[in-house]
């Protein structure tokens, strides 16, 4: 049980690494050097697979940032939970990791409480090693990816209830997961389902009128039209009411 370690560590900082990833040589010790001035820091990271072949070389884009904000926990979760070297006082403080929202998303929502409280140093450089691979693909799922996304949307209308001032950094963190549920329930021929994430997407994006808007734009009527060919097998969810 990770909260019962740091119940029964001793010492003054706590660093998290998943089971089948892996650090940097240099990964403590650069972090470490921020440590006089900061009380959490993280940093960029690298996909490999089984092999250790690189997946995909870099998980995080930021440029020039130094912190990680409420702002950018709002638009997506950010922070590699295995790059994260906080005080222990931090988490005791924050509550640790709420275990009963489920995996993958208990550190989303601890970061959330986090960033209420303390700033976020961000290292941009890749000190951690994520792992995909044949044991772990069923947490990426189909249906696990729109369980998290899920939880992930009502984490963010939580703390927005917090911030109302930053409404507008959620609702581009929703219209974000709006896409990729209607995107996930296609593939799953839901297409009630899919029409309606893509139709609150079309609503929050409609005043930006972007290149994005018109995709899904297309993609809805391409929906609409097979809905009227094809009838789905989909019935809204609870949550879709």
């Amino acid at each position: 049980n990770l909260n019962e370690s740091i119940r029964r560590s001793r010492g003054e900082f706590i660093a998290v690494l998943g089971a089948d990833d892996l650090w940097e040589e240099n990964k403590l010790s650069r972090q470490l050097n921020f440590m006089n001035d900061e009380n959490v820091v993280c940093s960029n990271g690298i996909v490999i697979d089984a092999v250790d072949k690189i997946f995909l070389p870099s998980v995080l884009h930021f440029r020039n940032k130094k912190y990680i904000d409420i702002e950018d926990l709002f638009i997506e979760n950010c922070i590699l939970a295995s790059s994260i070297l906080a005080r222990k006082y931090v988490l005791t403080d924050c509550l640790m990791f709420d275990e009963e929202i489920g995996n993958r998303s208990e550190d989303y929502a601890l970061w959330f409480r986090i960033a209420h409280k303390y700033r976020i140093r961000y290292i941009d450089e890749k000190l951690v090693r994520y792992r995909v691979h044949g044991n772990n693909l069923s947490l990426r799922s189909t249906g696990n990816k729109i369980e998290v996304h899920l939880r992930n949307l009502q984490l963010i209308e939580q703390n927005t209830l917090l911030h109302p001032e930053l409404g507008i950094y959620a609702e581009k963190g929703k219209s974000q997961i709006y896409g990729k549920l209607s995107r996930l329930y296609y593939f799953e021929n839901l297409l009630d389902s899919s029409l309606y994430w893509c139709k609150l997407l079309l609503r929050v994006d409609r005043p930006r009128f972007s290149l994005r808007f018109i995709k899904y734009l297309c993609f809805y009527i391409f929906l609409y039209i097979k809905k009227c060919i094809v009838p789905s097998r989909s019935k809204l969810n609870n949550h879709e009411d």
